[in-house]
Formats: structure tokens, sequence, C-alpha cells
């Protein structure tokens, strides 16, 4: 009866850990990591050929994993680069000229200035690395280093965007402090600053403990302003050096979701190209979309999205008129054609941003909607939206309430939702509910193992007989 016991355990270990290990082999994020890893090696097409390079850069730190990377694509469709080095990756531009970018990368723990910040109850540290990589051959230069601290509970310490204004300086857009920056790279001197503080309310922004404004974007104007992204305020902002921000041309504003829905990455278009006008990934809308400056105001007038398009964070204007967007719960890096077709598509797990080589910075060579008379194309209804998602590298509402669900069974519905909540945010993004349920099968099979074989060598060693006796 024992033995039939030990083989039944260890049978049901092994199917839940069989069905885990599956699960993990075979799911789209694991396959593309392993297919671009493989492909830098040993060369080949892996992705669509397109005219130039294309740097793309992944952020996984959602995805309770540390597997992000930085990724090149030649124009024929294989890799010319891929690096793996850091926590997270973010920001990636190209250096006009070169057969290099230039990136902005994070580690976490960064020496001896941030451990009191290294216990997460007590907040965050990180140090944030701008980096110069050559895809050509592989050469990698530290351009510059700084660590961010942030005490809040929920902090958010990694750098998003900084911009190489030249050789010396760079434009920061500063998540941790709320402010925008420049930095003197030979000397870590702050040449300017502006701070959030100056024009917004502390208690502006939503319930982000730690987190105020995540402000993820910061892009130097031809004219001298500085156009800034407050996510959590839903607003893009002008800011000019010296007198702050100008009011006039805020773009969106704190809970006008109609407008913007804590978006990523603005781009301007200048009225040389067709605007004054805005590009913005609108991410908790799902969706891309463009305004227009009409007479002092901001009008929308382009928005593109389709079934499968879920908290992009990137879109950028090509100079073709065609636009590159980064889908990034959507799990692909796509160029729209300017009737609104996807004309390219690479899988890519949670990509952060995305740059064709040769085409400018961002939308430095692309024209404003107006200028193209694009058509908008909106996705048609939710529930086509949901089925289209790839749900192996999407964290959804299908997943969050899956989980709820199955706690629900044994816990209060607020406590359901918690552990919910907090598995969806630290689980890989191939972890569904079925592969909850078998982390717990195993857990609990192998603890009722663990008890069993325990209590087997007790009695064998009469230990159990001498405790009944006394």
């Amino acid at each position: 009866m024992r033995n039939r016991l030990r083989i039944g355990l260890v049978a049901l270990l092994l199917v839940s850990v069989g069905f885990l290990g599956y699960s993990w082999a075979t799911s789209d994020v694991r396959a593309s990591e392993s297919l671009y890893e493989s492909a830098y090696d040993d060369g080949g097409q892996v992705v669509p050929d397109r005219p130039n390079h294309t740097a793309i850069s992944i952020n996984r730190r959602w995805q309770g994993t540390v597997a992000s990377a930085l990724l090149v694509f030649t124009p024929e469709g294989g890799v010319a680069y891929h690096n793996d080095t850091h926590y997270v990756y973010a920001d990636v531009d190209p250096i006009p000229g070169t057969r290099s970018v230039f990136t902005i990368s994070a580690n976490l723990r960064a020496g001896e200035t941030c451990q009191q910040y290294i216990n997460r109850t007590e907040g965050r540290c990180t140090r944030n690395n701008f980096e110069r990589m050559w895809w050509n051959n592989g050469t990698t230069e530290t351009v510059y280093r700084e660590s961010a601290t942030n005490p809040g509970p929920r902090s958010s310490v990694n750098w998003h965007d900084a911009d190489r204004l030249n050789s010396t300086h760079y434009l920061v857009a500063d998540i941790a402090a709320d402010r925008v920056f420049i930095v003197d790279v030979r000397t870590g001197e702050h040449t300017w600053t502006w701070d959030a503080n100056q024009s917004y309310d502390p208690d502006s922004g939503g319930e982000y403990p730690g987190d105020w404004t995540h402000i993820n974007d910061a892009d130097m104007l031809h004219d001298g302003r500085v156009m800034a992204s407050l996510r959590n305020q839903d607003s893009v902002v002008f800011i000019e050096p010296g007198e702050g921000i100008q009011e006039n041309w805020t773009l969106g504003s704190d809970g006008d979701h109609d407008v913007m829905f804590e978006q990523h990455n603005p781009d301007y278009i200048p009225a040389s190209r067709g605007g004054p006008a805005v590009l913005v990934a609108d991410s908790e809308n799902d969706r891309i979309v463009e305004y227009q400056r009409v007479d002092g105001t901001w009008e929308q007038s382009w928005v593109w999205s389709d079934p499968r398009l879920e908290w992009p964070r990137d879109a950028d204007r090509l100079p073709n008129g065609n636009t590159l967007i980064v889908d990034s719960n959507g799990g692909r890096v796509i160029e729209v054609d300017q009737s609104g077709e996807v004309v390219w598509s690479v899988p890519i797990s949670l990509p952060y941003d995305a740059e064709r080589i040769g085409t400018g910075d961002e939308s430095a060579g692309g024209h404003s909607a107006t200028a193209l008379n694009l058509t908008s194309r909106i996705a048609s209804t939710d529930a086509n939206r949901t089925t289209a998602r790839n749900e192996s590298v999407v964290i959804d509402e299908k997943r969050s309430f899956q989980l709820e669900r199955i706690f629900g069974l044994v816990l209060p519905d607020e406590q359901a939702s918690l552990l919910a909540s907090g598995l969806q945010w630290t689980t890989p993004a191939w972890v569904l509910a079925e592969q909850i349920v078998a982390g717990f099968v195993a857990l609990l099979t192998l603890l009722a193992l663990v008890v069993t074989e325990t209590v087997r060598v007790l009695r064998r060693r009469g230990v159990l007989d001498r405790v009944a006796v006394r």
C-alpha cells in the first residue's frame, strides 16, 4: 500500500513537472527567444525581409524573468546583433552615419550607494546605463552610468528614455525622480532640469505609490523646446527651458481617457512635414493615435488599431508613409502601410522600442497623417480583439479572471483577487491558469513525498515507536 502511494505521488509529480516543461518549451515566448539567439550564431533568415536594419529592444521585467535583450535584424531578415547582458532594455536610437545604435539599459543593485534600497519593501535602486553598440562587430561602449533610487513600495527606477543631443550631452526622462534633465556625460553634471512638481499637483496621476508621473519619454525639438510624456497624468507637455510648461500646447489631461490613457513614446512632427502633429502609442486604449495642431488646439487626425493590438508602446512614422508599431502585449513589432494593412510583422515577447535604421530617429523622416491623407482604421469589437490575442505572450483579462476564479474557490474574493494579481505580474507570460494549477499540484505532491519518505525513514529507525512509548 505504501509503495503504491509513493509510486502514485512520483507519477503525479512527473506529470505535473512534465506539463510545465512542455508549456515552457512550446510557448511562442521561448520559441522566438531560441530562434533569434540561434540565428545570431548560425545566420539565416528568421523574419521577413525589409529595407534597412531594424533595432528592437525587449523589456520583460514584468514577466517573471530577466531575459530582456536588444536585437538588430538585417534587411534580409537575419539577426545582425543580439545582446542580453542587462536586466532591462528600453530606448534604442540610431546614431546617424554609423553602423551603431545608442541604447539605455538598467541593472538592479547598482553598487554600495544602493545598499539601503535593496530591500524592495523599502524601495528599489538600479544603475542606468547609456551604451553604444556596433551591430557589425558586436562591440559595446559604455557612455555613461548613473544610479537611480526611489523609496516607494511600487517604485519605478529604470529610465525609459534618453536622447543623444551630441557626443557629450544627453536628454533624460528621469522616471525615478519625476523630472527631465540634460546631463554632460563627461562630468555627470546636470546642466538643465525640469521637475514635474513645478506644474503638477502631487495628488494627480492616480494611485501609483513611488511612481507618481512615470515620465517615460522626452524629446528635444528643433525649436529648443522639450516634449515630455507624463504617463500617469495622460498628458504630453511642451517645456520652454527657463519658462516652464506651455499650457496651451499640452496634449491630453489627467483622467481624460478619450484623448489618451497612459501613453508611451510620443513623436513630434513639425510644420515642415505636415505638422505640428504628435504621433503617440495610446497604450491603455490599445491604439496608435495622432493629433494635429489646428487653430491653437489639438484635433485627432488619425487612429489605428487591429483585433490583436494591446498595450502598444511605440510608433514611428517612416519616410515611406508607413508606421512602425511596437505592440508590447500583442507580442510583435509590425509595420503598417498607408492603407492600414500590416506589411511586416516580427513575433517578440514584450518589445519596448523599435527603430528602422536609416530613416532617422523615431519619426524624424516621416510626415503627418494629414499631409499623407491617411485613413483611420479601428478594430471592430472587443470580443474580436480578445479572440485574436496571442495568449502565450499576452497578460490579459482572461488570465486574471482564470486565476481569480481558481483562488476564489478557497479564499475570500478580495484575497483571491490580490493573489491573482500578484501571480499575473510575477510569473512568465506563458503561465496561464492551467500552468498555475500544475505548479501547485507539483508543489503539494513534492511536499507529500517529503512527508511520506520522512515518516518511512523515522519508522524504520524506530524513532516514532520511541516517541509513542514516551
